[in-house]
């Protein structure tokens, strides 16, 4: 054999093996579950419905049970190799047919989502039925839902309509997805459990829980999160917006104390969940006017912000500093034998949130003992001026959260107080996710390292 038959020889050798990698990598990509969401029936509004879904199962998807895998096409076409490759190698004819022939003995695992946008029912409301099926349309699972079931269901008009019929269907794409997303026929293997819940129902609860929470609905928020925990009690972030619900009950402070304290003890510094209930455990201590706990939480807390701010849950602990801090100030403001409080550290620029946290600070630095009349003055105005500025800021419902907040209880004797938290006529809770009245952190549906619970 010659030098040129041999390299001929060894080209195509290592040509083949290339290609034959090529097509086993191509081929094993097909054996991964796929998901087709397809038209509702029913749904006369482009396509929302199944798109809102679809949204919210790619936010619950598990690292494992990728996005990638929820977008993937149901058919890959007819195996081909690029055209040089074919020309250039003898063996890419035989490896096309083989992997040709593989794809109809081994076809892709296929679950089709289908569902039907049911007509408004006058008790239960607006409804949607969710099917899960095979390729061939075999039947595997279904459910139906509606709007009161999830406390969803809004008020009738004195004409009796209820809104639009098509946006509030969007809003139940939340179970809807939670469904999905815990449903056995859509896990290529088993889903870790989410927030510490392996019931849907429970975690749907807490799901739409925080929705209507963000948009100032405190009562329903309640009342789902407690249904969330009758159904499941380990569901830890349900546990933990309902203890921000309960901060302004005196009664109700040490039962939260313990709550957020279980939480901690099944988490750490890797999870978002144990930043946010020390955060909420601090805030907990200071409502309760333990200085020295709240201190000593807070300078935890600051603590492995530092040391992990550059990993994962980066843009939750950038959030987080800033209220950690005047937290801390408002630890060493009720410390009757601590320093001054020093606020040197805050920027020209602040959030809504933060000028509400402000002045929590401010009225309760004004109540520790020793303060001139001139000092206590000055600090319950610095209170209002930032109260004013953050219920601006943040909105109508802020008003409500201020009135039975403990922190601003300095501030009831002062002339502006009583317009200050009066609510206006009329006004509804604003449904503006960037005007949440939420000055602590709360649990989001897609909770993690991108989520900033904050304005």
């Amino acid at each position: 054999m010659t030098l040129l038959q041999f390299l001929a020889v060894l080209l195509a050798v290592v040509a083949g093996f290339v290609v034959a990698v090529y097509a086993l990598t191509r081929l094993r990509a097909r054996w991964k579950l796929a998901i087709e969401i397809r038209p509702f029936d029913g749904d006369d509004d482009d396509g929302t419905l199944e798109a809102s879904i679809q949204d919210r199962l790619e936010r619950l998807a598990s690292t494992r049970q990728s996005a990638a895998i929820l977008n993937a096409s149901s058919s890959d076409g007819e195996f081909k190799l690029p055209a040089t490759v074919a020309s250039a190698v003898p063996q890419a004819s035989l490896i096309e047919g083989l992997a040709s022939m593989l794809d109809r003995l081994l076809p892709r695992t296929v679950r089709r989502v289908e569902g039907t946008a049911l007509p408004e029912d006058p008790v239960r409301g607006a409804g949607i039925t969710i099917a899960i099926s095979d390729r061939r349309g075999g039947a595997l699972d279904r459910v139906t839902l509606f709007e009161a079931d999830y406390e969803l269901l809004p008020k009738a008009d004195k004409n009796g309509k209820r809104g639009d019929l098509a946006w509030r269907r969007t809003r139940l794409a939340i179970p809807a997805a939670t469904w999905l997303a815990y449903n056995p026929e859509l896990a290529s293997e088993a889903a870790e459990p989410k927030l510490g819940t392996t019931e849907w129902r429970s975690y749907a609860f807490f799901a739409v829980g925080e929705l209507v929470h963000r948009e100032g609905d405190e009562a329903t928020a309640r009342k789902l999160y407690m249904r969330a925990l009758d159904i499941d009690p380990q569901n830890l972030g349900a546990t933990l917006n309902l203890a921000s619900l309960r901060l302004h009950d005196a009664e109700a402070l040490p039962p939260v104390a313990e709550q957020l304290e279980a939480v901690r003890a099944v988490t750490d510094h890797t999870s978002s969940l144990w930043y946010r209930a020390t955060y909420l455990l601090a805030v907990t201590h200071l409502y309760a006017k333990d200085a020295d706990a709240a201190g000593k939480l807070l300078d935890k807390l600051s603590s492995e912000i530092e040391a992990h701010r550059d990993g994962p849950l980066q843009p939750l602990l950038t959030a987080l500093e800033m209220p950690a801090r005047v937290a801390r100030a408002s630890a060493t403001a009720i410390d009757p034998n601590g320093e001054q409080p020093d606020i040197s550290f805050l920027p020209t620029w602040r959030s809504g949130a933060t000028q509400y946290n402000l002045a929590c600070f401010y009225a309760r630095w004004s109540q520790r003992p020793g303060a001139s009349d001139e000092e206590t003055s000055e600090r319950k105005r610095m209170a209002i001026v930032q109260l004013t500025a953050a219920i601006q800021r943040l909105g109508t419902p802020t008003k409500a959260w201020a009135a039975g907040d403990p922190g601003l209880a300095a501030l009831r004797d002062m002339p502006e107080w009583p317009s200050l938290v009066k609510a206006d006529p009329g006004a509804n809770a604003s449904s503006d996710g960037s005007k949440t009245p939420l000055v602590i952190p709360v649990i989001s549906f897609r909770d993690g390292a991108k989520m900033v619970p904050w304005p």
